[in-house]
């Protein structure tokens, strides 16, 4: 039991039946596994985002050019680069918010049209149908959501030890804290591509700069 836990779930907690915790030799991974197409059947699949044919290209290239067996997105809104990842590798972990709507600060207003969108297509669940509908079936491949604060997240992953190939990072746009999130992920992760969007941005070309200047790159 204990190793179809560790298997599936990548963490388990053993009870010895005393007032202590026994904790295993172990990894504690706190993503799920997007369910089969089957278990999504009532979810409508809805694609929107602002996955360029720029940023595929920049994805292939990296993907084909480094061949990583395990990739981590960092912002995957309703699935769209997900789905082109998942079917360049054998395992993607996707972190992202996903907020649902009865965590949502929003305040409806029937005037506005964008209310249409943002009710009718709850994040996670969207974006798990997006991912399955557009599954490529000769393709092998295993995706993963964390669905939460994508920094306290990261912290967890790091903590577990996880082999990460490749970071896709798509969420982060403020200066100071890409430029922190690039030495985090350095710092734990030397041997990791690290691969971005929205480079457009001047915050973001700037957070660039600063990270090649500091490792002289």
């Amino acid at each position: 039991l204990f190793s179809r836990a560790m298997s599936f779930y990548g963490c388990c907690i053993v009870d010895n039946n005393t007032k202590n915790i026994e904790y295993q030799n172990i990894s504690l991974v706190p993503y799920l596994k997007v369910p089969p197409k089957q278990f999504l059947s009532h979810i409508v699949p809805y694609q929107h985002g602002w996955f360029s044919k720029q940023t595929r290209h920049m994805l292939q290239y990296a993907i084909e050019k480094t061949s990583p067996n395990t990739v981590v997105e960092l912002g995957s809104w309703y699935g769209m680069s997900s789905t082109f990842i998942a079917s360049k590798v054998k395992k993607l972990i996707c972190f992202d918010k996903f907020q649902h709507l009865a965590e949502s600060t929003y305040f409806s207003n029937e005037y506005v049209v964008g209310d249409e969108f943002y009710f009718s297509f709850p994040r996670l669940e969207t974006f798990m149908a997006n991912v399955t509908s557009n599954h490529d079936k000769d393709h092998d491949s295993q995706v993963f959501y964390i669905k939460g604060d994508i920094y306290k997240n990261l912290d967890i992953l790091i903590k577990g030890n996880t082999v990460i190939d490749m970071f896709f990072i798509d969420f982060e746009k403020n200066t100071k804290r890409l430029k922190a999130l690039l030495q985090k992920l350095r710092h734990h992760y030397p041997d990791t591509v690290i691969v971005g969007d929205d480079y457009v941005f001047d915050s973001v070309k700037q957070a660039v700069k600063d990270f090649k200047i500091y490792h002289n790159s």
